[in-house]
Formats: C-alpha cells, sequence, structure tokens
C-alpha cells in the first residue's frame, strides 16, 4: 500500500522531513534560553556576592585599615610567587639557606636536578641552631624530644631506696610476665616427655627426674647463666669441678643449684611455641610469633622513644646444627642468628624482628615482597600501631647500606611520612646516580665517581635529596635523604672533617692529613646511624657464649639478653634523675656488668654470694722455645712457692720475651685470677 501522493511538487514525507526540522529547532532555541537565564543567574549571584564583600571591606577597613593593607600586600606577595613558581614549575625553595626550588615537572618525582636540597615544608633551622654546629651535626630536623624515657611509674620514695631496690623495681618490671611464661612452658615440655615415654612402655629420659621445676629454681638457673657470661669458662661444668692445676670452681655456684638439676632445666628450657607440632611423639616446628610479639609489647610499653632511630642488623654468634642461621663474612662472628633492631637516641631497643621468622612468614602465605621490603613494612606498621603516623616527617629513621638499602624501602618510607637517611649500595642507585654526577654523562665511566676526596655532587626530585661523596680515595658513599638542609652548604667550612691518611714509603711510615668538604648528612649519619652498634659492643663482651643445642635456643638467648640490656637502659634514665643516692653507688649502678651482678645476687639469688673476678677469660700467651738452651724462669725468680724444682726452662713467650713454664705461663699473664694448687700476688 503507497500512502505518498504528489500536491504541487511535494510529497508526505517530504511534509514529515520539514516538521522534525521545526521541531529540532525549537528545542535547540529553548536550550539556548535556558542557559542564557542561568549565566545570567549566576552574574546576579556574583555582582551581589561582590556588594556584599566591597560592603564588608568597607566596615573592615573603617577599623583594621592598617591590618587590610599589611594583609593585602602579603596576599599580593604570594600570588606573584605562585605565578613565579607555575612559570619556572617549581614547588617553592629554603627561605633562609638559598637553595633553589625542586622541579616538579616530572610526574612522578623521577627526573632529579643538580645541586638542589629539598626542604621539607614547615622545616627550618632558627638562627641559634645555625650557629651550633654541633646541633647540626647531631639532629636529623630543628626538633629534639622531650618526652624519651621511660613509661612505667616508680614508687613515690624511689630515690630514696637502696640500689637493689630500685633495679628490683625495674627488673620486675621487664621480667615478671616473661618469666612466668617461661616457668610454665619448660614445665610442660618436660611434662610432655614424661608422658610419651609412659605411653610408649619406655625409660623417662634423663631431664625428667625432676617431678617440677619451681619458678625459684628457673631464677637460679638463669643467676648462673648470666654469671657465666661474665666469668667465661671452656664449659659450663668448670663452675662445679675442682682441678688440680687451673680452677673456676665457684663454691657459691655449687651451693645454690646441683649441675645435673641446672643441665636439666637447660635441656627443657622453652617459651610458649617452642615445639608445636607432636610428631611420633617428639615436639617439633616453632612458632617464634609468641615470643618475638611479647617481647616486642614489653619493649613498648615501657619506654617512650625519641624522634631519630638507627635500624640496622645484629648478629648472635651460633656454629651449631641446622640451617637456620645465616653466614655474612663480614661480621666479626660471621655465623649465627640475625635480629633486626630499632634502636633510639638512647639505645633503647624499642623494635626488634627476627629474619628467620620474616623470611618463613614470606614463604609460607607467598607474600610477593622482598625479605628487605617486609622486614621495613612489619617495622613501620609497629611503629604506627603504637606512636601512631609521624607528623609533618617528624620521625627519623636511619638505615646502613645492607639490604634495607633499597629504592624500594626508600619510597615506602617518604609514603609513610618517615624522614630518613638511607646508605645505598653502588649498584642499587645507578640510574639516580647518572642523573646527578657528571662524570657518568655521555658513557664516561671510571671505577670511581670522582677524582679527590671529600668531592661529591647531589641533586633533588620533589621527594628527597641524592648526594654522592667520596668518602675515601678508592670508596664512593651514596645517600638518600629527605631531612632538611642535608649539604647545608652555607656551613661547609665549619662541617670539614679532618681525614689521616697512612703512607708507607721504603720502610718509612709517614701520615698526610687533610681537611675534607664534608655533607652535613654524613655527620649526622655517623652519629646516629650507631645505636644498635653501641648495643652490641655493650652486650657481647658479657653474653653467655656457651653452645646452644637448638636454634630456637639461640633466639631464647638471643631475646633474652636484648631484655636485660633494655632493662638496664631504662634503670639509667631512672638514676640519671636520682639525685639523693650517692656519686659512687649511680656510678656503679650504670656499668653493665655491675648491673648483671647486682640482678643475679640480690635480684634472682636474693643472696649477695657470687663475686665477679676482673678478667673473663685466662690468657696464655703460646711459648716458643729459646734459641741457645735454657734460661731460668723469670715467674719462678720472682715467687718462692711455684710447682717447679727445676727453675730453668727452653721455652719463652712471645709477647713479653721471657723464660716462662707451662704453668708459669698462666701464672705470670693472669695475675688477679685465683687458682687452686698456688697462692701469688
Amino acid at each position: 500500500m503507497n500512502y505518498t501522493y504528489n500536491h504541487n511538487g511535494f510529497t508526505i514525507t517530504d511534509l514529515y522531513l520539514i516538521f522534525g526540522l521545526v521541531l529540532i529547532a525549537f528545542l535547540g532555541g529553548v536550550a539556548v534560553a535556558k542557559k542564557s537565564n542561568s549565566q545570567k543567574n549566576q552574574s546576579s549571584n556574583k555582582k551581589q556576592k561582590l556588594v556584599e564583600v566591597k560592603e564588608e571591606v568597607v566596615y573592615q577597613e573603617e577599623s583594621y585599615s592598617h591590618l587590610m593593607d599589611m594583609e593585602f600586600e602579603e596576599y599580593i606577595g604570594e600570588e606573584e610567587e605562585e605565578k613565579e613558581e607555575e612559570e619556572d614549575g617549581s614547588d617553592g625553595g629554603d627561605g633562609d639557606g638559598g637553595s633553589t626550588a625542586v622541579p616538579s615537572n616530572d610526574g612522578d618525582g623521577s627526573v632529579y636536578q643538580q645541586n638542589i636540597e629539598y626542604l621539607p615544608n614547615g622545616m627550618r633551622f632558627t638562627p641559634e641552631q645555625m650557629e651550633n654546629i654541633d646541633f647540626l651535626k647531631n639532629n636529623p630536623f630543628p626538633k629534639t624530644s622531650n618526652s624519651q624515657g621511660v613509661k612505667f611509674k616508680v614508687p613515690a620514695n624511689y630515690n630514696t631506696l637502696s640500689l637493689h631496690e630500685r633495679i628490683e623495681i625495674v627488673f620486675d618490671t621487664y621480667f615478671k610476665e616473661f618469666l612466668s611464661q617461661l616457668h610454665i612452658s619448660t614445665n610442660e615440655y618436660q611434662e610432655h616427655y614424661k608422658l610419651v615415654a609412659l605411653r610408649n612402655r619406655k625409660q623417662p629420659p634423663w631431664y625428667t627426674r625432676y617431678t617440677y621445676f619451681s619458678l625459684n629454681d628457673i631464677k637460679q638457673y638463669l643467676a648462673i647463666f648470666i654469671y657465666a657470661g661474665l666469668v667465661r669458662t671452656p664449659n659450663m661444668e668448670e663452675l662445679w669441678k675442682k682441678d688440680d692445676n687451673i680452677s673456676f670452681y665457684n663454691h657459691s655456684v655449687f651451693n645454690i643449684l646441683s649441675f645435673s638439676k641446672f643441665k636439666a632445666i637447660h635441656r627443657c628450657l622453652h617459651y610458649k611455641g617452642f615445639g608445636t607440632i607432636d610428631k611420633d611423639g617428639k615436639l617439633t616446628s616453632t612458632d617464634f610469633q609468641p615470643i618475638v610479639d611479647a617481647v616486642n609489647d614489653i619493649f613498648k610499653a615501657n619506654w617512650t622513644p625519641g624522634d631519630t632511630f638507627s635500624f640496622d642488623d645484629d648478629l648472635y654468634k651460633w656454629t651449631g646444627k641446622g640451617g637456620s642461621k645465616k653466614i655474612i663474612a663480614g661480621k666479626a662472628d660471621s655465623v649465627g642468628n640475625i635480629l633486626w633492631k630499632l634502636v633510639d637516641s638512647f639505645t633503647y631497643i624499642y623494635h626488634f624482628e627476627l629474619e628467620h621468622y620474616v623470611k618463613n612468614i614470606i614463604k609460607s602465605q607467598n607474600i610477593p615482597v622482598n625479605l628487605n621490603q617486609e622486614i621495613l613494612k612489619r617495622t613501620e606498621e609497629a611503629l604506627d600501631k603504637h606512636l601512631g603516623c609521624p607528623v609533618n616527617f617528624g620521625t627519623c629513621i636511619i638505615i646502613d647500606a645492607g639490604i634495607l638499602g633499597s629504592m624500594d624501602n626508600i619510597k615506602h618510607l617518604q609514603s609513610k611520612g618517615y624522614s630518613f637517611i638511607v646508605s645505598v649500595a653502588k649498584n642499587k642507585c645507578k640510574e639516580v646516580m647518572d642523573q646527578i654526577i657528571p662524570s657518568r654523562k655521555g658513557g664516561n665511566r671510571k671505577k670511581n665517581d670522582f677524582s679527590t676526596e671529600g668531592e661529591m655532587s647531589f641533586g633533588s626530585n620533589k621527594f628527597h635529596t641524592a648526594i654522592a661523596w667520596q668518602a675515601k680515595k678508592d670508596k664512593t658513599v651514596f645517600f638518600f635523604t629527605n631531612i632538611p638542609k642535608p649539604i647545608c652548604q652555607d656551613k661547609t667550612h665549619e662541617l670539614r672533617r679532618v681525614s689521616r691518611t697512612k703512607k708507607t714509603v721504603k720502610g718509612e711510615v709517614t701520615y698526610t692529613t687533610k681537611q675534607l668538604t664534608t655533607p652535613r648528612v654524613v655527620w649526622v649519619y655517623n652519629n646516629c646511624h650507631n645505636y644498635v652498634d653501641s648495643t652490641k659492643m655493650i652486650i657481647n663482651p658479657l653474653r653467655n657464649i656457651h653452645r646452644a643445642r637448638t636454634y630456637s635456643r639461640v633466639v631464647l638467648n638471643d631475646i633474652f639478653y636484648a631484655i636485660l640490656y633494655n632493662s638496664f637502659v631504662a634503670f639509667q634514665s631512672l638514676e640519671h634523675n636520682c639525685t639523693s643516692s650517692s656519686t659512687s653507688e649511680k656510678e656503679n649502678s650504670l656499668r653493665f656488668k655491675n648491673y648483671l651482678l647486682e640482678v643475679v645476687n640480690k635480684i634472682l639469688l636474693k643472696n649477695p654470694s657470687i663475686e665477679r673476678n676482673t678478667r673473663y677469660t685466662i690468657v696464655t700467651p703460646d711459648l716458643i722455645d729459646i734459641e741457645g738452651g735454657q734460661e731460668y724462669c723469670f715467674y719462678c725468680l720472682n715467687n718462692v712457692n711455684t710447682n717447679y724444682k727445676e727453675k730453668r726452662t727452653k721455652q719463652k713467650c712471645f709477647c713479653h720475651n721471657i723464660a716462662l713454664h707451662k704453668d708459669c705461663n698462666m701464672y705470670f699473664h693472669n695475675p688477679l685470677f685465683k687458682f687452686n694448687n698456688l697462692k701469688h700476688i
């Protein structure tokens, strides 16, 4: 059916088309009219607001005209600065130090501009601080912490108490819960093997001969364990055993606890989580989370840290059987267990991570990150939980050039609002250093980036400053930091350091002294990054070094000494405010070895009976043959009562080059040690 017909040349289809075009034009006109009305209304509203503002300004000018003029000038100045920054593509610079603003035209902030120091917003040193060179060398930013120290409450009469009473208060604060859990888990371990032997109708193990270990037994064991670190012996049994020649026998130790019971406790000592899987009657697989979490909570509950932390690894020597130890050839102990410690400026261990435990978490949970990233992330989360997020980058973390010194960790700290000084290995920052070191551009690569000591290059992006500095003739160090004034160019002369170089020419030794240009960040790094090393230097000479049977016991020993050390630091902090006690008593209490001896005698044993020898180890230098026959023994000539009828000998010590018998060698080199068969001066 066809509805189309011709009428004066137009069809019905043409009429429909014309009608559609007219309708579209009408609707478009309505829309334009609405838009025009909307613009008129907005313009009217703006005019109305402008009138109101003008009226308000007129009112303000009548009463505050001088303030208005000043504020207007400041506003115009800020506007002009913003326009200049937009034209230059910069974020703003250092108002008091003359640093150039850091360009921000790169989207991700990865482009570094040479000879520019990054300056965090709101961080300015006062003129007094800028003149105090020691302050600049020791403090990352202008402020210092005032509330740093112990958090737990002490009795009102604390200052009037005796030394051992004050130590007991601190010791109980740190060890009460720890010893209680140690006591429970040790007895559970022993009871388990009793039941296994009964179930299998076998003879119970030798260490189950004791029905029950009391809390006092555990304390006595720990007292002797600590004492064995103060007086080091070839093996623990020497403290109970008398010998005809040389002896470490201690009558007080012999009366406190039998060696048999000491060995039984030593074999059974466990903490919660040690041995969590019963496999054919044997407890295997240790969960370290209970001890790591419990001790970290103790550390944080009793201490308010400062603003600056050093984060580094600490290797606790262990050479026993097992694959859980780590070998680091550059370390003094070279092999053992690794604890990562976060230590503040009072050298208090505020947080630690067990590397082996973190490694197992990554493996079991398939976490797609590297070990160094997970260690730092767990530490940063612990800080956020107990301290809250840092305000205006007010917490600084200083990291050595180990596995934590990576660009990923730098970005993580920056994203979480932390200030940082990170020493980064050369092979981890190539792309950045290629941008800021002139000698690297154009493919001209050298073994050393600089030709002379003290030479440096630096540059910044909108997040931090990267610095390359020639510390020695053959050593370039690389730092990444977001602290204010990391170079401090206006104090270049005052920040120089003295470098001595040894040189041997034809057997003649000479020393050359020179002044090295040193960026401020190097001084701050050197003064702050060794907080962890300070803890090691205090603990290691006094810790028990005897063999541990299992890896879990190594971890327990390591953490046990960390708690001892932190209790000592807390006691030091309290003693600093103690004014009523005698000076000599305070001085003795602040020495770690004297503190440990007080813990052993007055706290754990409740009996001041064990004495500390001034020498911790027996010195027995090698004897070498005397050329040309025999000589009279130096020690026999000066002492009447000796074991040797023949006063001459064929040997001499290599250190003093004097003739000595074998026993006289020990007597002579250990004058303050008591031997059983001979009294000597």
